[in-house]
């Protein structure tokens, strides 16, 4: 038998190679549900995702494991609405939707130049493989874009809440590599969110699993003689998969759930709030009555609470009704010094058991890298089995 430690999405997919190879899986998973930082809470029947998070739907690894129909995805448009000193303006590809044509010829976000710039790295990206672009040197996001040649008026007004709002952090310290990745993903699919919720990505993957069993709210060890301990008893395994992260430093978020009485943004399209010192990111319609808010800080949910109420009514013209639900996500995003997409599975012997690690905090913190690195632990120790 192999022993996964963790039940998150990296966990899973370890899973599904494994038992298609004909191995025996069983996956340790201390919280009471599977799937990790994914996860979804339904209230009055609408899902609620646990902190703002979207798939992008041109993740090759998402093509080769996720049924997509079956997700029933909603996407969102290819742009957003900024606002900013009580203006808005929409900024997003026209390429993609023709609706965003005149919007973005007109928009104060940007320079004439800047909108060239856009289109530049757009059709750079398009070209530059994914390998390529894992394989470039690495800066940071925002070293990046000023070298490219992009003004501080495109980098405050679009680039810092939009990215910084898919980072997790608005300074753009994130590597080059992220941003290049992440840039291609939108130039090439578009974001989205099954209908049901994030959450119905884990539970497709786990009606991949025939065999294996999950032991939920449950906490394994690994011991120095190669066994697993779980409730004071030792499992002898012939094969171990560490698939959670230890010891990383985090980027985190709160997620805000408000009932509203009317809508300021048509269609499923974010919101982004581009004024300095705001606790508010971005915002999207969940329905016509319900509004999901993002801040990349967690406090105390009463100072949120205060706070995004104090801004959606005087930034963004929204007036709350009530809270519906508040999630704090203080490990949102693991924060990582180099990215990659080269085997990190960690291989080693523990008294000649063979022990391998899966995550997306051992490439860069995605979904995509999440099946990635679940797929390469696998690979990695079924090499070894063999």
């Amino acid at each position: 038998m192999i022993a996964i430690i963790g039940g998150g999405i990296a966990g899973l997919i370890a899973a599904i190679n494994l038992e298609k190879a004909g191995h025996e899986c069983i996956i340790f998973e201390k919280q009471s549900h599977y799937g990790g930082r994914i996860a979804t809470k339904v209230i009055d029947g609408i899902p609620l995702d646990i902190g703002f998070q979207v798939l992008l739907t041109d993740y090759p690894m998402a093509h080769k494991y996720l049924d997509y129909s079956e997700l029933d995805l909603q996407p969102f448009s290819s742009g957003a609405v900024i606002f900013k000193d009580g203006k808005s303006t929409k900024f997003g590809d026209p390429l993609k939707n023709v609706n965003f044509l005149f919007p973005m010829l007109f928009s104060w976000a940007a320079t004439i130049n800047d909108k060239i710039l856009v289109y530049k790295l757009s059709k750079v990206l398009r070209i530059k493989s994914i390998d390529a672009i894992f394989e470039s040197s690495e800066t940071s996001t925002l070293d990046y874009l000023q070298k490219f040649g992009f003004s501080d008026k495109i980098i405050n007004n679009f680039f810092r809440p939009f990215f910084g709002g898919i980072f997790l952090e608005e300074e753009l310290k994130t590597s080059s590599r992220m941003f290049e990745f992440v840039f291609k993903m939108f130039g090439e699919g578009s974001a989205a969110i099954p209908s049901k919720g994030m959450e119905a990505i884990p539970k497709q993957l786990r009606k991949s699993l025939k065999k294996t069993k999950i032991a939920l709210s449950t906490e394994a060890n690994i011991n120095e003689n190669g066994t697993v301990e779980v409730d004071g008893k030792e499992i002898k395994v012939k094969g171990i998969v560490k698939a959670y992260a230890e010891n990383e430093i985090w980027q985190g978020c709160t997620t805000n759930y408000y009932r509203v009485s009317k809508r300021i943004l048509n269609g499923k399209i974010i919101g982004l709030l581009a004024d300095k010192n705001t606790m508010i990111n971005s915002f999207y319609y969940v329905n016509d009555e319900i509004i999901s808010v993002t801040s990349l800080e967690v406090f105390k949910p009463e100072i949120m609470d205060s706070k995004m109420r104090d801004e959606m009514k005087n930034k963004l013209g929204i007036t709350p009704i009530d809270l519906i639900a508040s999630f704090e996500v203080p490990n949102s995003l693991p924060v990582l010094n180099s990215l990659s997409q080269e085997d990190r599975s960690n291989f080693k012997l523990i008294n000649n058991i063979p022990f391998v690690e899966a995550g997306d905090h051992l490439y860069y913190g995605s979904l995509n890298a999440a099946i990635h690195g679940g797929e390469v632990a696998a690979n990695t120790l079924m090499d070894h089995l063999e």
